[in-house]
């Protein structure tokens, strides 16, 4: 059985000192939350908070979700 939260890192393209960083937390049975940041990557110090994800119903469905919240998130400020 895993223990919560798990942390995971996501590279970023053209980035040597931040990664990206998926938290989920299980609330209950099946119920999942995700926070999702940009860290330092030295510190895994926040740099900036991209979003949250509640109610989801497996662990990898929410991570996938991260990720892409993630990937939009970066794309609006790389158009910035």
């Amino acid at each position: 059985m895993k223990e919560y939260p798990q942390d995971y890192f996501i590279k970023i393209r053209d980035e040597d000192h931040r990664v990206g960083r998926i938290t989920v937390n299980l609330v209950d049975e099946q119920n999942y939350s995700l926070e999702i940041d940009i860290v330092y990557k030295e510190t895994k110090k926040i740099w900036d908070h991209v979003g949250q994800l509640f109610h989801q119903e497996s662990e990898e469905e929410g991570i996938d979700n991260a990720v892409q919240l993630l990937s939009n998130y970066l794309k609006r400020q790389n158009n910035d």
